[in-house]
């Protein structure tokens, strides 16, 4: 059974496949309050190179965000959260991280995640989505 107690994770992974170096161990901040696609999504990633950062709430992410804005490479964020809203968590990123790539996740549409976040979304998944897609996305967004 996953651990569902809500908890920030701070994991740095690699694998042996040979990957660029913008992508081996970029740190990828995860906000999901769903705990199975969260872990899910996360597991993913550390299999693929990347170091990952674990938030089940817009608190956490903020506190996420603040102590770790020179390290985090890439924002994979939920718009519905407990806690601070997606919007706040996606302002203060943006406020703190200049330029930092955001790619939005919901099970609504992407017009319905602009409107929720007030701006327009680059970078749209929408739920259920495939992990490779995902990953994908994030390797198109980080420098090569």
């Amino acid at each position: 059974m996953l651990p569902c107690d809500e908890q920030v994770e701070a994991t740095h992974s690699a694998t042996t496949e040979d990957k660029t170096p913008a992508i081996r161990g970029a740190k990828v901040l995860v906000v999901e309050d769903e705990d199975i696609l969260r872990l899910a999504v996360s597991k993913a990633l550390r299999k693929n190179a990347f170091s990952v950062l674990e938030a089940s709430d817009g608190n956490i992410a903020l506190d996420l965000i603040r102590a770790q804005k020179d390290d985090i490479g890439v924002l994979f964020l939920d718009i519905t959260l407990p806690g601070a809203s997606g919007r706040e968590v996606y302002e203060e990123a943006e406020r703190l991280i200049p330029g930092l790539p955001v790619i939005v996740t919901s099970a609504k549409s992407k017009e319905i995640a602009a409107a929720a976040l007030s701006t327009g979304i680059e970078r749209f998944l929408r739920k259920p989505f495939g992990l490779d897609s995902l990953i994908e996305m994030i390797r198109q967004v980080l420098p090569s």
